[in-house]
């Protein structure tokens, strides 16, 4: 389980790197979906930003999961369990915070 734990924390890590330093805009979901007229609605810097940052924020989750269970501090089923549930929470907070204020749209 730390294997991949720290298999998933360094993909995610390399995946926000690539949104948000190199600017890949095609890796964020349902981006290059959206018609050239809708892209230049959205601020594309700000939202690559974002979404790397987040990445960045669940990488850092799934190392401190793996260092948990490495030096065995709490039980193993737990330690899961609450690193799951507490990037599930993440999850949840992030998509309620894109889809709420219209932040990445150009006024």
């Amino acid at each position: 389980m730390i294997v991949i734990n720290i298999f998933l924390a360094v993909l995610f890590f390399f995946l926000g790197y690539l949104v948000k330093y190199k600017q890949m805009d095609f890796l964020i979901a349902g981006y290059n979906q959206l018609s050239q007229e809708d892209k230049e609605n959205y601020y594309k810097d700000k939202m690559c930003n974002v979404v790397g940052n987040f990445l960045f924020h669940i990488a850092f989750i799934m190392v401190i999961m793996a260092l948990f269970l490495f030096f065995s501090v709490f039980n193993k089923g737990i330690v899961i369990i609450v690193g799951w549930v507490a990037i599930s929470i993440y999850i949840l907070g992030f998509v309620i915070y894109l889809n709420t204020g219209d932040r990445l749209l150009k006024s």
